[in-house]
């Protein structure tokens, strides 16, 4: 099936509410297209993905382990679009928060990593595989501070996760699980997607093809993995390259 036909059904299969304004379905299969180009396997389930996330819906991907739920946000950040003039751009932009590595950290290094990306899209990514967190000796959800705090974001949250509906109400309390409800729930299959970073990344490194964008060199998708010392650490060294740099140039 070509792209174009797999928008169409998808399109008709959606059912996105009345009041979102309907997506240029064109420009869907010019970002589906793309996605397949950089080695990421694109079903029905995916253009329904692209289709919603156009229309200006948040995203629930659900489904099992390797159906290229994680990666459909890294190959989507990588898209690239042309304006006026010439210039291309990447449009979508993402902070990654990855829920399993969550309790690594404190509560003040995700406290610092929401505010810092309040103005984009974030992801809250394989929901419902963490374990919970431990703030001076007292043990916190983290989903619920990340919610608490992007109520106030003009930017969408999505989520990703393995785990089923019913699961993640056990899970959470409902107060989160209501929270969550804006968001379309698009169901993935089990197709392995494990090749999908390996394409990308051996295309950038042979520098041939369209899409030479290095795999975690892009402001574009952010990925919460920085102690707040760490991250004050980055700043500071930037600032002083930034200050030698200046120096050098009178």
């Amino acid at each position: 099936m070509d792209v174009k036909d797999l928008v169409e059904q998808a399109n008709v299969k959606l059912k996105t509410p009345k009041t979102i304004v309907p997506p240029n379905l064109k420009q869907c299969e010019g970002i589906l297209q793309q996605m397949a180009e950089m080695g990421y396997q694109t079903d029905e389930a995916v253009a329904k993905a692209v289709i919603a996330y156009q229309s200006g819906l948040a995203l629930r991907l659900s489904g099992k382990f390797g159906g290229g739920k994680s990666a459909f946000w890294k190959v989507l950040s990588m898209v690239r679009q042309k304006k006026k003039g010439g210039r291309v751009v990447h449009p979508f932009r993402f902070a990654v928060i990855r829920m399993p590595i969550v309790p690594s950290f404190t509560l003040a290094d995700l406290r610092r990593f929401v505010k810092r990306y309040e103005d984009r899209d974030m992801v809250i990514d394989d929901l419902g595989s963490e374990a919970k967190v431990v703030d001076f000796g007292t043990r916190c959800e983290a989903l619920d501070l990340i919610l608490s705090m992007r109520e106030s974001s003009h930017f969408r949250t999505h989520f990703t996760s393995n785990v089923g509906s019913e699961d993640l109400v056990k899970r959470y309390e409902e107060r989160n699980c209501d929270r969550m409800s804006y968001a379309k729930l698009v169901k993935f299959g089990s197709r392995s997607q494990q090749s999908v970073g390996t394409a990308i990344e051996h295309d950038s490194r042979r520098g041939t093809g369209k899409f030479r964008v290095p795999l975690d060199n892009t402001d574009n998708y952010i990925v919460f993995d920085q102690t707040v010392e760490e991250y004050d650490a980055d700043i500071a060294r930037r600032m002083r390259l930034a200050e030698l740099n200046a120096i050098d140039g009178d």
